[in-house]
């Protein structure tokens, strides 16, 4: 099945530097592009029209410095990458990646695998495991 357009998810983990390795190396099989997307973690403070207000968890120009490095990773491969940032609440991270999948009407979402605690992931869930029951395209999930 070639992969004409790959979602990456990235979060300046190992697991998701690892995520867009593989997808660089299944994209050049394809000669498809990348969509690198990062969802900087919102407080639940709501902002405008109600979504995730302006106040984000991460130092200012991290996020943009993170797609920078993650884009030049992938760029090795020689096909289009493209980088995103869009803001969303910790509870709503999975959606966004599937919503933006959608949008961006991705064969294939990457990303890595975060390591959770038992009981986090009892009580939380990993944000790979909402996205592998959420998404209608297929999922590679990094380790």
């Amino acid at each position: 099945m070639p992969f004409e357009q790959v979602l990456v998810a990235v979060d300046g983990s190992q697991q998701s530097h690892r995520a867009v390795l593989a997808a660089r190396e299944l994209t050049a099989l394809s000669k498809g592009s990348i969509v690198l997307l990062h969802v900087e973690e919102a407080l639940g403070l709501p902002g405008e029209g109600g979504g995730p207000g302006e106040c984000g968890l991460e130092q200012p120009g991290e996020a943009g410095r993170l797609i920078a490095r993650e884009s030049e990773a992938a760029r090795e491969f020689g096909g289009p990458v493209r980088g995103e940032v869009v803001k969303g609440l910790a509870s709503e991270i999975a959606t966004v990646i599937v919503e933006r999948a959608e949008a961006e009407q991705a064969d294939l979402i990457v990303m890595g695998s975060r390591g959770l605690s038992a009981l986090s992931a009892l009580v939380v869930g990993s944000n790979a495991y909402k996205v592998l029951h959420l998404s209608n395209c297929p999922v590679l999930v990094v380790h």
